[in-house]
C-alpha cells in the first residue's frame, strides 16, 4: 500500500479494486458494485451532495423536471428525500433541508476555488466542486466574506453565521 500510496502522491492515478474496507477507507474516491451494476450513492458521500445540488438547480432554480429514471432519483425516493408532487418529483422537507445544505457547500467550495486556488478560473458547469467539509460552511462563508452567489451567478444561501441570515431562503445575486 506504501508503493501505491507513493505512486499518487506523484501524481498517477490509480483504480484499486478490493473487498477490504480497510484499504478502501485509504482512497479519495470509492466507488461501490452491487451485483455488477454501480451501487447507490452513501448518503451524505460527496456522490449523494453533489447529485442533491443538481436535483435543487434543476427542480427549484430551473424549474425543470426529472425523471424517476435518472441516476439516483430512485434511491433519494427511497431514502424520503424525493416524493412525487401530483406527476412531478419533488423534495420533501427533509429532502429540501439536505439539498439546500448540499447546494451552499457546493457553491461555497466553488467561490473558495475561484478565489484562491483556481485564480478565478472556474469549471464551466456550476455544482461539479467537491463539497465544503460538514461543519466549516460558516468559517469558509466567513472567511470568503459571506457571498451571495457561486461564479456562476447562482445564489448561495445564507447560514447561522451569516450577517443577514434568512433561513433556507436564498437572498442577492451577485457575489461580494
Amino acid at each position: 500500500m506504501s508503493l501505491l500510496a507513493d505512486l499518487h502522491h506523484r501524481g498517477h492515478t490509480l483504480v484499486l479494486v478490493t473487498h477490504a474496507p480497510a484499504i478502501a477507507a485509504r482512497a479519495g474516491r470509492e466507488i461501490h458494485l452491487e451485483h455488477g451494476r454501480l451501487a447507490a450513492p452513501e448518503p451524505g458521500s460527496v456522490e449523494q451532495l453533489n447529485a442533491l445540488a443538481e436535483l435543487w438547480r434543476v427542480l427549484e432554480e430551473d424549474g425543470g423536471t426529472v425523471s424517476v429514471a435518472r441516476r439516483g432519483v430512485a434511491d433519494l425516493l427511497a431514502q424520503g428525500l424525493l416524493t412525487f408532487h401530483g406527476s412531478r418529483i419533488a423534495f420533501t422537507d427533509l429532502g429540501r433541508a439536505q439539498a439546500t445544505a448540499a447546494v451552499r457547500r457546493v457553491r461555497l467550495a466553488e467561490v473558495l476555488l475561484a478565489r484562491t486556488l483556481a485564480g478565478g478560473a472556474v469549471e464551466n458547469e456550476c455544482g461539479k466542486a467537491t463539497p465544503i467539509a460538514a461543519g466549516f460552511e460558516d468559517q469558509v462563508c466567513a472567511f470568503l466574506d459571506h457571498p451571495t452567489a457561486c461564479p456562476h451567478g447562482r445564489p448561495i444561501a445564507c447560514g447561522e453565521g451569516c450577517p443577514e441570515r434568512s433561513g433556507l431562503a436564498v437572498v442577492g445575486g451577485g457575489g461580494t
